[in-house]
C-alpha cells in the first residue's frame, strides 16, 4: 500500500499489510495498493513483469465539527400551514449523514421533538417541518446534530424563532 504520509507502517514480504499508526487529520486521504508481479505468462508464451494498482480508497476520520457562524433565524407562518425550520450552519459529520433533530426552549418535552409518538414534527436532512402549525408551536427552536458513529452531539448556538 502506498501513501506519501510517514504515518503508516509497511510490512515487507508477500503478505503486506498497512497499519495506520496515527488517527490524525494528516493521515486522511486516498490510499492504494500497488503490487509488482513477475513471471506472468501471456497467451503468446511471453513472460512479463507488471505492476497492479488498486482503485483508491478514501480514509477519513470519524468526526463532528462545530456549527458554522450564523445568525438567529425567524420564520413566520399562518395557523394551519406547514412550517419549515432550517438547521443553519450544519456541522460536517463523518461518516454521514448527520442525525438532525430540534428541541424547543421552555418545553415540557425533554428530547427531540420528532421523537414524540403523536408528532407533527418531521426531521429532514437540513431542518424540521411542523405540520398544521398552531399558536402553541410558537417559540424558539434549537437544532441538535448527532454523529451516530462517535456518539457526539452538537447543539446550535443560534435559535430559529417561529411566529404564528
Amino acid at each position: 500500500m502506498v501513501n506519501s504520509s510517514p504515518r503508516y507502517w509497511r510490512k515487507p514480504k508477500a503478505r503486506t499489510l498497512l497499519t495506520i499508526i496515527s488517527g490524525k487529520q494528516q493521515t486522511e486521504g486516498d490510499y492504494q495498493c500497488v503490487a509488482a508481479v513477475s513471471e506472468v505468462r501471456l497467451s503468446n508464451r511471453q513472460v512479463i513483469k507488471t505492476t497492479l494498482v488498486s482503485d483508491p480508497i478514501k480514509l477519513r476520520r470519524a468526526r463532528i465539527t462545530k456549527f458554522d457562524q450564523t445568525t438567529n433565524h425567524y420564520v413566520h407562518v399562518e395557523q394551519g400551514q406547514v412550517a419549515r425550520l432550517p438547521c443553519a450552519g450544519l456541522p460536517d459529520v463523518v461518516p454521514g449523514p448527520a442525525e438532525i433533530c430540534f428541541i424547543k426552549s421552555n418545553s415540557d418535552f425533554e428530547g427531540c421533538l420528532s421523537d414524540k409518538v403523536d408528532s407533527n414534527y418531521l426531521s429532514t436532512a437540513t431542518g424540521m417541518q411542523i405540520a398544521v402549525v398552531q399558536p402553541h408551536h410558537e417559540g424558539e427552536y434549537y437544532c441538535v446534530v448527532r454523529n451516530e458513529y462517535t456518539k457526539q452531539t452538537r447543539k446550535s448556538p443560534r435559535y430559529v424563532k417561529l411566529r404564528v
